[in-house]
């Protein structure tokens, strides 16, 4: 079996709080006006909150069942030192669980008015080195600009037109290191 990451684990509980969310929701017969989630990921905060990179597919998906159900505007960061989360994974024993009020009623900031929650912290923006975040390939984006139509066009299937995008990068590379006054050698070597 493959590991899978801290950040990843914590983007599954996610989704999983959104999928109890819908199906109480779809059981109970009271209105419920909104709900809020709360999680002490910062990671996880950053993947829902995110407006600009893309992701890898793991993440994507994931980010994308969230969205479908809420708003990143309903997630919330709790600190370490609320998060009643991690004392279900430090090892303690059930009686002291039981015997622990905070774990059975939440957290105490909770049972106060909205107004005396601690303010949301500003997410950092991801990190352009982050591992889920999906690589931007230059030239598909100068594809995109230019004509792309043309090309999805002029060639029948998938695997020619990588092919042909596979040439035009190694022709660009070969231009590059002829300007720079490079050995340029053949075109075709990689």
């Amino acid at each position: 079996m493959q590991a899978v990451s801290i950040p990843r684990l914590e983007l599954m509980a996610a989704v999983l709080a959104v999928t109890m969310d819908q199906c109480i929701k779809g059981e109970l017969d009271i209105k419920i006006d909104e709900t809020m989630f709360w999680t002490d990921s910062t990671a996880v905060l950053q993947y829902i909150q995110n407006e600009s990179r893309r992701f890898k597919t793991f993440v994507a998906n994931r980010v994308a069942q969230i969205y479908h159900a809420l708003t990143p505007k309903q997630w919330r960061h709790v600190d370490t030192k609320s998060s009643l989360a991690d004392d279900g994974s430090r090892g303690l024993k059930a009686s002291e669980l039981l015997n622990n009020q905070p774990w059975i009623t939440g957290p105490e900031f909770l049972m106060k008015e909205d107004k005396f929650w601690t303010a949301p912290p500003e997410v950092l923006q991801l990190a352009q080195n982050d591992l889920q975040v999906q690589k931007e390939i230059s030239v598909f984006a100068t594809l995109l600009r230019g004509n792309m139509q043309d090309l999805l066009r002029r060639y029948s299937s998938w695997n020619k037109l990588k092919r042909v995008v596979v040439w035009l990068l190694r022709f660009k590379r070969w231009l590059l290191a002829k300007a720079k006054g490079e050995q340029t050698g053949k075109l075709m070597s990689s």
